[in-house]
């Protein structure tokens, strides 16, 4: 989105998968944003955030009492 002649903003969704070194695999999602302005030099990023949401707490099997 642009926000003015020489700023702008830029939101987006990711989704990605990985492998760790034990071989599980698994997916991470979240949302990047930056802000742009515009120098003399380009267009430079000027501040980034990234949000990812909180993961669910493990499951506890319920025990018979």
């Amino acid at each position: 989105m642009v926000l003015g002649p020489d700023a702008a903003v830029l939101t987006t969704t990711y989704v990605g998968s990985f492998t760790d070194t034990a071989g599980m695999t698994g997916e991470v999602r979240g949302a990047w944003s930056a802000v742009y302005h515009r120098s003399p030099d380009g267009w430079k990023v000027v501040q980034t955030h990234e949000s990812m949401p909180v993961p669910a707490p493990p499951r506890v099997a319920a025990r018979r009492r």
